[in-house]
This record gives structure tokens, C-alpha cells and sequence, in this order.
């Protein structure tokens, strides 16, 4: 436990101590009443569920020792990108913005490391359009790296290719800027026009979209829906349930139906209207791993059952690329780790960028 971890523990107990006794006694009742109630609420309920998901087809494994070689990607690349704000309000703010592209052709022993690093001004505003031009100078500077990596790979025209990236297809989830949705549309629609795939891997994800697929299911009755809403409210959430209950073993995968994203989306709207559509599912690679989110991006006039086919291989893909202890594909993991930047590196930027003025460097390399 850190120094500061246990200051603030001693803190509470302090504010504790001092909390008149008849005030805590009252208190303490009726937290353990009210708790004792919600408690077993959510115990019948989760059994309730628990004899829901039994009875239906949501998840389904695959055993790590099925993997076929003949479904791998020749050429597998890991993209991911980093940035952070530095600099002085009220006198200049920039964003430090790096990416890396580490691509894989026939296994690890053939790796090449591409690199691209920025500083892009930012006009002093608001925290909240600061904030924003943030995000969307980050991610178009994302986009633009994965136009290099696309180009690159497009080359090697002989060859089935996989771009996995640290992140959702959609990115920035709540943007509605279209001429940057459709930038970053047309970069997609190039790889899939040259035999190359794109699949986002989401580690982080708070939406309810396979808890609104769920909802659409006509095979489950509204009273069940219900009990499902009454629990969860988020897919991070139903998951963690979901796949624990489905009694998960060592050297086997749990994967979700695969599913599109909410069509209720006016973001998503636009993605279509430039030619994509995305589908999700929830994977595990087994137990004790995270669970996360993989978002394809496909044609708009791919059949559900070729995204169901192409799903299975992903899966197999993912599986071949996870080395223990890794909850993620390995082409991820080391592309998020050369890009990474950390605020120190902003303070050290910007120190070089007020020693420029002087004619000097501060820094050494």
C-alpha cells in the first residue's frame, strides 16, 4: 500500500472517530438492514439470469488446440497511437502525439517498427473545445498512420493481412464531425479494397450495445429482458457475469454472438453512408484473462453469414497471438508500449520549446 493510500485510511478513520456514537449506531442499523435486503435481491436475481443464459446460445468456446494454421494472416500488424497535453494556459498549449505500427510477417521472428511522432499547436480556449481539438487532432494524426501502414502493406499484394488497433473502429466514439468520419472511412474502405482487414480491440468498453442486442432477441420473453435491464447496465458489466457463469477453462476461449452496432446511432449513420458497416462480439482468450470488445469493420454489402465465418478465423487469429499471461494479442500489446507517451515527456518538450527561443537544448538523448 502507497504513503498516500494509507494517509487517506487514517483519514477516514479519523473522520470516523469523531462522528457522534448515536449518529454511527443509526447508521450502521440501517446500512446493514438495507443491505441485507439488496443483497438478497441481487442474489435471486443473478440466480434468475444465471438459469436465462442456460437456457439460450449467447456464448460460445473454442478450445486453443483447434487452431488451424491455414487460417492465420501471413502479415499481422499492431497499430496504436498516444498523446498528451502540455504546455501553459493562457500562453500556448500543444499536443505531443506519437503512434507505432509494429508489423509481423510470418511470426516474431520478422518484425519491422514504423514510428511517427508530432507536436500540433492548440489554440487556448475553453477546457472543453480544448479538450476536443485534443481528441480530434490526436485521432486524425491516428488515422493518418494508419493510411501509412495501409499504403505499405498494400505492396505486398500476394498476401492476406490483419491491422489490429489499440481502440474502437469508431473513434472517437462521440464524434460527429463528417468530414473527419469520412477521412477516416475512406482510409478503411482503401484497406478492405486491398485484402486487408481492420479490427479494432477495445479493452475499455462502457456501452450497452450486446445488452441492446440481447433486448432484440425474439426468443427471449419481455419478462426476462426485464430481469437482464434490472442488473446490468452496461456490456462491461453483463460480461464479467456472462462468461464467469459459463464455467470458463484453461486453454479455451469465450466469445459473444457477433453483433452490429447500434443502428440507432446517428455516428454510426454516417459510417454506412461512406460504405462500412461494424460488428462486435466479446472474447475472452480463457480464464483469469480481461474480456474485451472487437470491433470489424466490414463492406456494407458483406452477408451476415461471411462475418459470421470471418469471425471464427479472427477468433483462431487472436488465440495463436495471446502468449501467456497476456489478456490481449501480443501485435497490440507491443504497439501500445512503444507509443506510450507520459506526462514527464510533455514537461521535457515543453521545456525545450521555451529553451528554443534562447537558442539552446535542454534535454540530452
Amino acid at each position: 500500500m502507497s504513503t498516500t493510500e494509507i494517509l487517506k485510511d487514517k483519514r477516514k478513520e479519523e473522520d470516523w472517530k469523531r462522528t457522534e456514537p448515536e449518529i454511527k449506531l443509526q447508521l450502521i442499523n440501517d446500512a446493514v438492514s438495507q443491505g441485507a435486503v439488496f443483497n438478497s435481491k441481487i442474489t435471486e436475481l443473478r440466480n434468475e439470469i444465471k438459469e436465462i443464459v442456460q437456457n439460450y446460445d449467447f456464448l460460445k468456446k473454442f478450445y486453443h488446440n483447434q487452431v488451424d494454421p491455414v487460417k492465420m494472416y501471413e502479415i499481422v500488424a499492431g497499430l496504436d497511437g498516444s498523446n498528451i497535453l502540455t504546455g501553459m494556459r493562457g500562453v500556448i498549449q500543444f499536443i505531443c502525439a506519437s503512434t507505432a505500427s509494429i508489423v509481423f510477417q510470418g511470426g516474431l521472428s520478422n518484425a519491422k517498427s514504423f514510428y511517427n511522432a508530432k507536436i500540433i499547436p492548440i489554440k487556448d480556449d475553453k477546457p472543453e473545445i480544448v479538450k476536443h481539438n485534443v481528441q480530434i487532432n490526436s485521432m486524425r494524426f491516428e488515422v493518418e498512420n494508419l493510411e501509412h501502414a495501409i499504403n505499405d502493406l498494400a505492396q505486398i499484394s500476394d498476401k492476406e493481412k490483419l491491422i489490429l488497433i489499440d481502440g474502437p473502429i469508431i473513434d472517437p466514439p462521440n464524434e460527429r464531425d463528417e468530414k473527419y468520419i469520412k477521412e477516416r472511412c475512406n482510409v478503411i474502405n482503401s484497406g478492405l479494397e486491398n485484402n486487408i482487414l481492420i479490427v479494432g480491440v477495445v479493452k475499455r468498453f462502457y456501452e450497452n450495445f450486446f445488452l441492446k442486442f440481447l433486448r432484440e432477441k425474439e426468443y427471449l420473453i419481455e419478462e426476462n429482458k426485464e430481469k437482464i435491464d434490472q442488473l446490468f447496465r452496461s456490456d462491461t458489466i453483463l460480461a464479467s457475469f456472462l462468461f464467469s457463469n459459463y464455467n470458463p477453462h484453461r486453454g479455451e476461449c469465450i466469445y459473444t454472438e457477433i453483433f452490429e452496432f447500434d443502428n440507432d446511432s446517428e455516428i454510426y449513420f454516417y459510417y454506412k453512408r461512406y460504405g462500412l458497416k461494424i460488428y462486435s462480439f466479446l472474447f475472452q482468450f480463457e480464464i483469469g484473462a480481461k474480456i474485451y470488445r472487437l470491433d470489424l469493420a466490414v463492406p456494407y454489402e458483406m452477408q451476415i453469414d461471411q462475418i459470421v465465418n470471418l469471425q471464427e478465423r479472427i477468433i483462431q487469429n487472436l488465440i495463436y497471438w495471446t502468449y501467456e499471461k497476456l489478456s490481449y494479442p501480443f501485435p497490440v500489446v507491443i504497439a501500445h508500449e512503444k507509443c506510450t507517451l507520459k506526462k514527464s515527456v510533455g514537461d521535457v518538450l515543453f521545456q525545450e520549446y521555451i529553451s528554443s527561443n534562447r537558442g539552446t537544448l535542454s534535454c540530452k538523448f
